[in-house]
């Protein structure tokens, strides 16, 4: 979970430095952001969503 310490670190140096950051470091903190959030949410529920199809399936 070390990408979870860069991406924080990232977030803190892009909010700390305000109007200096460059549009384009802003632009990878926010994908990265939004990568790390997809990748939370998504992957616990394929598992969820494999188990209901097979569930259905059965029925």
């Amino acid at each position: 979970m070390h990408w979870v310490a860069v991406l924080a670190f990232l977030c803190e140096r892009a909010f700390a430095a305000g109007d200096e950051t460059p549009p384009f470091l802003g632009m990878v903190t926010v994908g990265l952001l939004l990568t790390a959030l997809t990748y939370i949410v998504f992957v616990p529920t394929r598992g969820l969503i494999r188990i209901l199809l097979r569930l259905v399936r059965l029925t």
